[in-house]
């Protein structure tokens, strides 16, 4: 008997040592999770942007295997788990009615204190029978521009139980970039949500529950929130209402938004949204509200503002609410006028310009929407061929349609055909615009005064795109031409410079007295930066058509290339007078760069083909004056690209047009005419073009020699530019 009792004895005891191991093991997990979770807000060392793009989510990925890489990932309707590992519908009901402690360590801690604190959100804390609707507004600190058209839009709002706030983060200490000084803004408009962590995409969660806990404290009179990002347009008035009305049959549970639903994660590391095993081990993600615009009712603010502690921290913030929701068991419901790809929506994803913001020119919509139905019909093409071999390229784990097979690009019309009819028996368009030049004109040059020519290229039309500060390059360019007086006439060439706006008063008033001197400046009220030069573009094509429409060509360049004038004006004038030109050095099978970051980036959203049409490169090229009409009535029908050089070859695309290719601009070629030469003034003058590869001394040595004060100018121009810059 006493045999029995010690074994019974020591299985108690083994029972025992199993429960502690288990529960030790538990807690370890826990804390490595835990420490995780630093890990992934970790911040690179990176300069960070003046002006930062806050983007959604896509909602869908071409790559779905559950395999990748060689890694294994877990079936999200099968087994998913994310820690903590609990409970958390009961302890937070708990929690919320009867007030209880929740006896868990945080995992998610929030310690960031606040350094921008509103006492008030200003909505009455008495029962109205209207729902009270306080406007969370997630803003990257630099954006001041964003937040000022924002408020314009707020000052049509006459709504008294409506309030808006922006929730910021800080800029990286030490970080050597141009800071907007927020504690102005801040004094002047009293909106503003701050606490002390870095204002960056992967930090956008703590963004988040920094507004959610800020509401939860300030504004628990609130009966609902709307979240949304800087750059979206949002119809305030309309959508109270709609939301109000939406309310009034579910009063709780409300977390609605554009609906993502079988989302898989990205799990390449260059995307914005990579996410690695460790991060997050599913093959797809919960449901879950895009994060550009949603709304919530505040029972489940509530809630979230309870679970986050317990949960642990992924970057993603909307893909973070949907798995806080799934462990919640809130539902997340699709409401289409929050859904920026709906026609009728009263929030869309509109524009990173903050002038296009306020205007509601909302082209990242109608790039979402044509590139959406684009999808639909390359899945629809992918259907019906389901046996045959379909052309898609498949690129850094995305799928790209084929340019041969598949290229159609918005709008969708017979470009050819219309632009005949308008020409020839001025047909009225049944087409609505999608890239209008809105802006205005600030300097004009006078009209050409040319004299029709019927057997030769004789009038030609200089237009040069030049940085609105380029004063010096400019001068040099004049000095080229030979341009530097406004009082020829019967001239048989025109020069003109292309400009847009500075960021600094100081820059306008040299411009105006530039424009007073030379009469040659063209200027419109839109921001001088490189993704703008479409505009320039346009702009140039508009004035041309209407100020110098006798024009036999049309030389477009950059101010930083040199142009040997003589030759240049030779050639052109000796090619035979002939319809449809368009000429230059012409880029043939050129893929788009796909990487992240830079000026020429171009994502599948924005140019979804596996390559570029033809076109002709950008720093100089020549159209015939029937061309330039063409291209100019086109342009409003064609959806924007920022890169200006292909947005005129798929414009020639799709009209048809046929970009023909001359060595002369190819600066390749020894006897190129005109070629990329320096940024630096005096190089340029002299003809010193490292960017080419050219470094020869030319004639205008002499030239300068004999004008030593526009050479003392140069000289004290770099002099001043360089010691600046460093």
């Amino acid at each position: 008997m006493s045999g029995v009792k010690r074994s019974r004895h020591w299985e108690i005891v083994r029972l025992l040592l199993a429960v502690v191991l288990f529960a030790m093991g538990t807690i370890l997990l826990e804390l490595s999770f835990s420490l995780s979770r630093y890990d992934l807000v970790e911040v690179t060392e990176e300069a960070i942007p003046d002006i930062l793009r806050i983007e959604e989510i896509p909602t869908a990925a071409p790559n779905v295997n559950d395999t990748q890489n060689g890694t294994k990932y877990l079936a999200y309707d099968e087994n998913f788990t994310y820690p903590l590992n609990l409970n958390l519908v009961s302890l937070i009901n708990d929690a919320i009615m009867y007030r209880k402690h929740i006896p868990i360590p945080a995992i998610n801690p929030h310690p960031y204190p606040y350094l921008v604190k509103p006492a008030s959100c200003l909505l009455p804390e008495k029962f109205t029978s209207d729902k009270k609707i306080l406007v969370l507004v997630k803003s990257y600190i630099g954006n001041v521009d964003q937040r000022i058209a924002l408020r314009m839009l707020w000052e049509k709002v006459q709504d008294p139980l409506m309030s808006k706030f922006f929730v910021l983060g800080t800029y990286r200490k030490g970080l050597k970039i141009k800071r907007w000084h927020i504690e102005q803004e801040t004094a002047l408009y009293r909106d503003i949500i701050m606490e002390d962590f870095v204002d960056t995409y992967m930090n956008n969660t703590i963004k988040t529950i920094m507004a959610f806990n800020w509401a939860m404290s300030v504004c628990p009179q609130a009966d609902l929130i709307l979240f949304h990002d800087d750059d979206y347009h949002v119809q305030y008035d309309k959508l109270a209402s709609y939301i109000r009305e939406l309310s009034r049959s579910k009063v709780t549970g409300l977390y609605i938004g554009s609906l993502a639903v079988n989302a898989p994660p990205y799990r390449e590391k260059n995307d914005r949204w990579y996410l690695s095993y460790d991060d997050y081990p599913y093959n797809i993600f919960p449901p879950y509200i895009g994060g550009g615009a949603f709304v919530v009712s505040r029972d489940v603010a509530q809630k979230f503002q309870f679970a986050f502690p317990f949960v642990r921290y992924l970057g993603i913030d909307d893909v973070y609410l949907g798995i806080v929701a799934r462990k919640l068991s809130i539902l997340p419901k699709n409401e289409s006028r929050l859904d920026t790809i709906c026609p009728e929506t009263f929030a869309k994803e509109c524009s990173h310009d903050a002038e296009k913001l306020l205007i509601e020119n909302c082209t990242l919509a109608i790039n979402k929407r044509e590139i959406t139905a684009l999808r639909i019909k390359m899945e629809k093409y992918m259907k019906e061929r389901e046996v045959e071999k379909v052309d898609i390229k498949f690129i850094d784990t995305k799928t790209y349609l084929s340019f041969d097979h598949n290229f159609s690009y918005p709008l969708k019309i017979n470009m050819q055909a219309y632009v005949n009819g308008r020409l020839r028996n001025k047909l009225k368009t049944r087409y609505n615009a999608i890239n209008i030049f809105h802006y205005k004109i600030s300097y004009n040059p006078s009209e050409c005064v040319f004299k029709p020519s019927k057997i030769y290229n004789k009038n030609i039309l200089i237009l040069v795109k030049s940085y609105v500060k380029n004063f010096q390059q400019r001068e040099v360019i004049r000095q080229m031409w030979n341009s530097s007086s406004t009082s020829k006439k019967d001239m048989d060439e025109k020069l003109v410079f292309l400009l847009a706006f500075g960021l600094q008063n100081t820059t306008q008033l040299d411009i105006h007295d530039e424009s007073e001197r030379y009469g040659d400046i063209l200027q419109a009220r839109f921001i001088d930066q490189y993704k703008n030069n479409t505009l320039k573009t346009m702009m140039a094509y508009n004035w041309a058509m209407e100020k110098c429409s006798k024009a036999d060509l049309l030389l477009f360049l950059d101010d930083d290339f040199y142009v040997h004038r003589r030759q240049l004006l030779t050639h052109l004038r000796g090619i035979p007078k002939q319809r449809y030109l368009y000429m230059g050095n012409v880029m043939k099978d050129q893929l788009p760069y796909r990487g992240k970051g830079h000026r020429w980036s171009l994502d599948a959203d924005e140019y979804p083909f596996d390559k570029l049409p033809l076109y002709a490169n950008g720093g100089a090229y020549v159209v015939s004056s029937d061309v330039a009409q063409r291209f100019q009535i086109a342009f409003p029908y064609v959806k924007y690209l920022a890169i200006d050089d292909v947005f005129v070859g798929i414009v020639a695309k799709k009209l048809h047009i046929v970009p023909r290719h001359d060595e002369l601009f190819d600066q390749k070629q020894k006897n190129a005419l005109v070629y990329e030469c320096s940024h630096i003034p005096s190089r340029l003058l002299l003809n010193q073009c490292p960017l080419s590869g050219r470094m020869l001394i030319s004639n205008t040595t002499k030239l300068v020699e004999r004008n030593d004060s526009f050479w003392n100018k140069i000289r004290l121009f770099n002099s001043y530019f360089f010691n600046k810059a460093d």
